[in-house]
């Protein structure tokens, strides 16, 4: 049981982890990725998740040392990378919102029934940066440990649609043309905020 998810415990946000968390010593969250790329077929979209896994599990090696503490496992891809879409490499069925350039986090939502998908842990956005298609680094709505509820902006972003599911969802944006270092920037911020949203005041007080 030193081991997450286990059999006792495999969804966000979980009371066995508040009463546990402290005697785990290999965390292996389960991640979905979403393919908006056109054009980048599903092997070299994962050859890339799985080296922004790799770079993952190296960086939680107590002072670079010892063992892994955090080895994600992409367990799915779902290719939304057709029709093509009119303004860069992404697809047409990347979601705008009104502005025609940031991402519609909702609508994935509706795309990938996120909300009924308690095997997953975490979403990995694989999609193209430029000035007409911008998506936050990370975007979280998460279990508030300080108060009742949940805190919406959890993640390094601004104003985004994603709803509260009852449970924690972190969703990263992997910009798939600069690569895992990245995305390794984009999920440092996270750590940043997620020890100055309020959320969890235990985390906060270690980070600090």
């Amino acid at each position: 049981m030193t081991t997450w998810p286990n059999a006792e415990s495999a969804v966000n946000s979980d009371p066995w982890l508040v009463a546990h968390h402290d005697e785990l010593t290999l965390m292996r969250p389960r991640v979905l990725a979403v393919n908006y790329v056109h054009g980048l077929s599903e092997d070299r979209a994962r050859a890339l998740l799985e080296r922004l896994c790799a770079a993952l599990r190296e960086s939680t090696r107590w002072q670079g040392r010892g063992e892994v503490f955090l080895d994600p496992d992409v367990v799915e891809i779902v290719d939304l990378t057709e029709p093509r879409g009119t303004v860069d490499r992404n697809s047409a069925q990347f979601p705008r919102t009104r502005d025609g350039i940031h991402f519609e986090y909702a609508e994935l939502y509706e795309q990938v029934p996120l909300a009924e998908r308690e095997d997953i842990n975490e979403v990995w956005l694989l999609a193209d940066h430029t000035e007409r298609s911008a998506p936050w680094e990370t975007v979280e709505v998460k279990q508030s440990y300080a108060r009742p509820g949940f805190e919406r902006y959890a993640g390094n972003s601004g104003e985004h649609s994603a709803p509260w599911i009852g449970r924690s969802l972190r969703i990263l944006f992997v910009n798939f043309a600069r690569g895992v270092g990245c995305a390794m920037e984009s999920l440092g911020h996270s750590l940043e905020r997620m020890a100055t949203c309020g959320a969890i005041p235990y985390y906060e007080r270690y980070f600090r």
